[in-house]
């Protein structure tokens, strides 16, 4: 919704986009998005409320966002070192909710280790068994799973692929 380096009270003229939710008939909530718990707590009161209400719920999930907004933005141009640097250290979702679990006692970096080892383990296993079957039939993968009757403009980009196939067979048994 926000332009790249452009703050949300110039691009809104206001208080971000709760504010708005009242003029619709809207219940709404602002939320710290880069909190896990708050998040959860909101979302499952937006539903009840939008059950029991018969009405929408909107919630503006506040985060921040922790790099370049693409790959031609320099997010420094805008923001200091010092506040990304913040950002991804302390304020981050991530090492906030761990950090939550450690004080409570619900955080085991041994067995953290020994999880991500054993599905480290699980993933080079399963790509090295997928990398054994044969590559999918191009043509049902990109265009059988969705329409039962193709529109006609996938009609044409379907026949001017099988078309390229045939041309130049190199291509997939290279891509594979």
């Amino acid at each position: 919704m926000q332009a790249i380096s452009t703050p949300a009270h110039e691009q809104l003229r206001g208080d971000g986009i709760v504010s708005r939710a009242e003029g619709y008939g809207m219940l709404s909530s602002r939320v710290d998005g880069n909190d896990v718990w708050a998040v959860f707590l909101a979302t499952h009161e937006a539903r009840r409320r939008a059950v029991a209400e018969s009405r929408p719920v909107l919630l503006e999930l506040m985060s921040y966002r922790q790099s370049h907004h693409s790959t031609s933005d320099d997010s420094t141009r805008y923001r200091s070192v010092d506040e990304i640097e913040e950002w991804r250290e302390r304020r981050h979702p991530i090492p906030r909710l761990k950090q939550f679990m450690m004080r409570r006692g619900w955080w085991d970096e041994a067995r953290d280790g020994a999880l991500k080892d054993a599905e480290r383990a699980g993933v080079l296993e399963a790509l090295q068994v997928a990398e054994k079957k044969p590559p999918p039939e191009w043509k049902d993968s990109l265009f059988g799973d969705v329409y039962d009757t193709l529109p006609a403009n996938l009609q044409r980009q379907q026949r001017e692929l099988e078309a390229f196939m045939q041309a130049h067979p190199e291509v997939l048994s290279k891509a594979h």
